[in-house]
């Protein structure tokens, strides 16, 4: 039997976003990094809204499974946006580890996680420690 398609409702967010989109259906939260015109490339202020937006999801009881995904059909995300790197080749926001600071906050933020994966991936520069890329 196949399901309608959800209806998926704009979350109300603890702070409006301007690169993501936070959706819910049916004990489902949708996050959707949202600058396909990017490829989906974040920037500090996609970092810090994912991990609002998650933070979110995380402690919503009508939450039980995250989605993450990116707009388009292109990348779900190409890296860090280079656009934003300062005169030495780091992020001008937050001095040298700027980027690197929400990023570790956003590896603590969802402690259990199913992933499914259509396509290679680039994790941070990290190595999966299950044998992942």
């Amino acid at each position: 039997m196949i399901r309608p398609a959800l209806a998926w409702q704009p979350r109300a967010a603890s702070k409006a976003y301007s690169d993501i989109r936070y959706e819910f259906a049916e004990g489902i939260a949708s996050i959707v990094i949202n600058r396909p015109d990017r490829r989906n490339a974040f920037r500090p202020e996609t970092v810090g809204q994912l991990i609002d937006a998650t933070h979110q999801a995380q402690f919503d009881p009508q939450v039980g499974v995250i989605i993450l995904s990116g707009a388009g059909h292109e990348a779900f995300c190409s890296g860090g946006d280079q656009t934003v790197r300062g005169d030495y080749g780091g992020c001008a926001v937050g001095g040298r580890n700027g980027a690197a600071r929400p990023r570790r906050a956003g590896r603590r933020t969802v402690t259990r996680h199913l992933t499914a994966q259509h396509s290679a991936r680039l994790r941070s520069g990290y190595r999966s420690r299950r044998g992942g890329g």
